[in-house]
């Protein structure tokens, strides 16, 4: 008989790799959630200054979900020490196995001494792949597709742990699967004309948020996506855009794990990692005259109507579309003056405004927005931008 443990960062779904691989595995389970909030201080800084409403709903869900349909119960671990809490547990109640749910950030992981512990990475779709450019990344997938099954939901047994129950709030988790639902309609929706729509403001799949909050599981996406076309695809084929995206958010879990970076790792040292010599000197070394502060940025106060718009529609909306995102990076970088506080705003901005912050993703666009090319950092035209978001024109 063998016992598990599963210890969850971030993956908070059913069909997760790390869920899935721990059920064929194992005869008795049980699920824990170290929360961040406990062990990690800069973490806890950084989530006391912005929402964790969404954050809070998605464990909501998983709970419900985990006793619905598994009968397990997620229980919630309030440690300074998470390690030490669950290897002495392990250990005293011979628990076999510690199934490790992989951050999302290399420096966020808890590390266990425990003999038996496996890391499972329940991010992307094909684990083993090193490529890091997008259209390496999908090119990859395709050749060595492998489509993922749906698999039923079996009951198993749980075992107790010591560590506090998650109160579920039926409601909320009633809501949540229908909004899930919807979202997951919309996906189909759009994904056949997504390679046309992409830049328009109510263009994309909205499903950002869903994937960095483990709501949605991305490899289940990635090969949905690639079962609609048996065959190789050719560059310009219409589903290649959506597999772009989803190689993007791939690379930039891996960037963020192999060049040892955290959710709370300073600009700097986002910039210096990332960045070439030649860019990274420039955000830091070279400004110019500034046109608003950042919390006139913050706020939507900066006096240049399109860009107080977006800001206003950010907030109202906790997102902004991608085509909107890329200009709005330039214009934070020539309207603070460049330096690095215009990334340290870029940043703040999104982490306190938007649901899918606070992931490699962001973080890495964030970045990539400050490299320079044609000798500068990009400022993208106004009128062609909202052309793109509008419809009016398409790429």
């Amino acid at each position: 008989m063998k016992k598990s443990l599963i210890v969850l960062s971030h993956s908070f779904r059913i069909n997760s790799r790390i869920m899935k691989t721990a059920l064929q595995e194992s005869d008795q389970l049980a699920v824990v959630y170290p929360s961040p909030w406990y062990w990690n201080p800069k973490e806890r800084s950084l989530y006391s200054e912005h929402s964790v409403l969404f954050h809070e709903k998605a464990i909501n869900h998983f709970g419900a979900a985990l006793k619905d349909k598994l009968g397990l119960t997620l229980h919630v671990l309030k440690s300074k020490d998470p390690a030490k809490k669950i290897e002495a547990f392990c250990m005293s109640e011979g628990v076999d196995t510690i199934y490790y749910d992989a951050p999302l950030f290399k420096k966020d992981y808890i590390t266990f001494s425990f003999s038996n512990t496996i890391v499972i990475d329940s991010d992307t779709y094909m684990p083993e792949c090193t490529k890091m450019t997008a259209k390496s990344r999908w090119t990859h997938w395709v050749k060595n597709r492998t489509l993922i099954k749906n698999t039923r939901d079996i009951k198993t047994n749980a075992f107790d742990v010591p560590f506090s129950g998650l109160k579920i709030n039926t409601l909320e988790a009633e809501e949540m699967d229908a909004e899930i639902h919807r979202v997951w309609q919309r996906v189909e929706d759009k994904i056949v004309g997504y390679h046309l729509s992409r830049n328009e403001r109510d263009g994309s799949t909205k499903i950002s948020k869903y994937l960095h909050h483990g709501l949605i599981d991305g490899p289940t996406l990635v090969s949905d996506i690639l079962s609609l076309c048996p065959s190789f695809l050719p560059n310009k084929h219409p589903l290649v855009p959506l597999l772009r995206q989803m190689a993007f958010r791939e690379i930039s879990i891996r960037k963020a794990r192999i060049k040892d970076l955290s959710l709370t790792s300073s600009c700097d040292e986002w910039a210096r990692t990332l960045l070439d010599e030649k860019s990274y000197r420039n955000l830091v070394d070279i400004e110019c005259p500034q046109q608003f502060s950042k919390r006139q940025i913050l706020e939507g106060r900066t006096g240049h109507k399109k860009l107080d718009e977006e800001i206003k529609l950010c907030i109202q909306e906790r997102w902004m579309p991608n085509r909107a995102r890329m200009w709005f990076a330039g214009e934070v970088y020539w309207g603070m003056g460049g330096g690095i506080k215009s990334l340290e705003t870029l940043v703040e901005f999104f982490n306190k405004h938007c649901d899918d912050a606070q992931s490699p993703n962001n973080w890495v666009s964030c970045v990539e927005s400050m490299r320079m090319q044609y000798g500068k950092v990009m400022k993208f035209n106004e009128k062609r931008t909202f052309k793109l978001l509008s419809g009016q024109e398409r790429i």
